[in-house]
């Protein structure tokens, strides 16, 4: 608040009946001129660790990636081995799969391994209950990946 020399003791009584407490101001330029430069410091510093961390993505990112495909695959060959048992004979297949036709492919993925199906799963129930499984039960092994 700015007042006039004669109005500051008043206005001082009043805000300390409102428990307010009043400190008087004083502008140092050279405070405000170090404000600048540290707000100017800071931007640059700023942008230098934003094109480090740019930098650091994108040659981690690969990696990150790859190490995520092959947990998936280590999912994959313990849960068929889990299910079908050993010796291990099958064969793992990534596909991109357009989402108009998902539909018809799993269709056409039930009838081929119709064999590989519980009695539970043939009965026609879709809703199995699978520990740790956290995505939906086909007789066949299935994870997505979302990219």
């Amino acid at each position: 608040v700015v007042l006039f020399k004669n109005a500051k003791d008043e206005f001082r009584t009043e805000a300390s009946r409102n428990k307010w407490s009043v400190r008087d101001f004083s502008l140092d330029t050279s405070d405000v001129q170090q404000q600048k430069e540290e707000f100017e410091n800071s931007i640059e510093k700023r942008e230098k660790l934003k094109t480090d961390l740019i930098r650091w993505c994108k040659l981690n990112f690969s990696e990150a990636f790859e190490n995520w495909a092959h947990l998936k695959i280590i999912r994959i060959f313990v849960e068929s081995v889990l299910r079908y048992g050993l010796p291990r004979n099958f064969t793992c297949v990534i596909m991109d799969i357009n989402p108009k036709k998902e539909k018809s492919l799993r269709s056409t993925f039930d009838k081929y391994y119709q064999s590989l199906a519980t009695d539970y799963l043939q009965s026609g129930a879709n809703d199995v209950a699978v520990a740790g499984a956290s995505e939906k039960f086909y007789a066949y092994v299935f994870s997505d990946m979302s990219l």
